[in-house]
């Protein structure tokens, strides 16, 4: 068993996992196997396994699923909505990461894909309403002259 997960951060989808100084980006974590085999199931199986799969992407960078600040969650089905919303907050923490849910844009093989951002816990800032206000341009506190 643990000749599969070493095989799977080893894998295709772990090498699609860019990293910068401050972010860690998972990208499409599906439910598959330890070597890559897609293992379907209902859909609270699949997802649940897709979650753990980004759990070991992202634990060699030492963040877990504590640290993701968005998810983006492709599904096959949009009637899986409701059980999506449930798992989703059993698996993040509060305050949950900022989420887009696409539905019905899978192959019937998945049910189910995410993309996750994590930042790093020292590197986290914390960031005020005032800052998050559209600036209307540059210099704000002058007036525009008219020639």
């Amino acid at each position: 068993m643990e000749a599969d997960h070493d095989r799977y951060l080893e894998s295709f989808a772990v090498q699609l996992c860019p990293r910068s100084e401050r972010f860690v980006f998972v990208l499409a974590q599906a439910s598959v196997g330890a070597v890559g085999t897609i293992i379907s199931g209902p859909f609270d199986e699949e997802m649940r396994r897709s979650m753990v799969n980004v759990e070991s992407v992202l634990a060699p960078a030492g963040l877990s699923l504590g640290d993701v600040l968005r998810a983006t969650i492709s599904g096959y089905d949009s009637s899986d909505g409701p059980r999506y919303n449930e798992i989703y907050r059993y698996c993040f923490t509060v305050p949950l990461p900022a989420r887009t849910p696409i539905s019905n844009c899978l192959s019937p093989a998945f049910k189910l894909e995410i993309d996750v951002i994590a930042a790093r816990p020292n590197q986290r800032t914390q960031i005020s309403v005032a800052s998050m206000r559209p600036r209307m341009y540059p210099y704000a506190n002058r007036r525009p002259s008219i020639v």
